[in-house]
């Protein structure tokens, strides 16, 4: 095998995929480096990134282009496992494909590896980038339809707002604690609601009494209004 090309591997995973086998980024790295070491193939850099991939705009991605687009003359390929821990998005997968192509380095799956000079592979190539976009899709009806479903049945998802703290009950359900400053989010709602005063005063006597804002307090107050 030739030992002068050079690649740089790719891992991804997103954060409900790390414990799975076959997902894990240390699973990922080690099966591209076997699958390097046995071409010979020269290892000359490795991202990890704990990102979705509905798009490119990644940490380590954006750091991978970078650096092969500084050393394009030095690069010849980039590995990842499957494609869908490339990516979950077909027009974007096929615009960086054909950018990189510019570039004279090949993007390619380890496990799903497909001849690009070949016009035939082209279907296969589309078939898996759809199916991992369908798959994203997928993932993103199930998380929905459980922060719902969670919401519906008492659970709170997300960061507590202010007033409340994050909390667990006896039955540990994720739910919201009253803090000190709960007094006067119930306040702020009473006054607003009476339509008396205008919403700047109110938040002025209310920070007046004790109430911590966070910056930008003209966005707090729009989003009393709003509420």
């Amino acid at each position: 095998m030739n030992n002068n090309i050079n690649v740089i591997i790719y891992c991804r995973v997103s954060t409900d995929e790390q414990a799975q086998r076959g997902f894990s980024l240390d699973y990922q790295e080690e099966s591209l480096r076997r699958y390097c070491d046995a071409r010979n193939y020269n290892i000359v850099n490795v991202y990890r990134e704990d990102h979705s991939a509905k798009n490119f705009n990644r940490p380590e991605w954006s750091k991978l282009k970078t650096y092969a687009k500084a050393n394009k003359r030095e690069i010849h390929k980039v590995f990842f496992a499957k494609w869908d821990r490339f990516s979950r998005n077909v027009e974007q997968a096929l615009t960086v494909l054909r950018e990189f192509d510019s570039m004279g380095i090949e993007l390619n799956a380890s496990e799903q590896y497909l001849d690009t000079s070949n016009s035939d592979n082209k279907m296969v190539l589309s078939i898996y980038l759809t199916a991992g976009e369908v798959e994203r899709d997928k993932i993103s009806s199930r998380t929905i339809a459980g922060t719902y479903q969670c919401k519906k049945d008492g659970y709170f998802t997300g960061k507590a707002p202010y007033g409340y703290n994050n909390f667990r009950n006896e039955l540990k359900k994720s739910t919201l604690k009253a803090n000190d400053y709960s007094i006067f989010v119930k306040r702020a709602f009473h006054e607003v609601a009476i339509n008396i005063e205008p919403v700047e005063v109110i938040r002025k006597r209310l920070r007046a009494d004790g109430m911590k804002l966070e910056k930008a307090p003209l966005v707090k107050c729009s989003k009393i209004s709003f509420i």
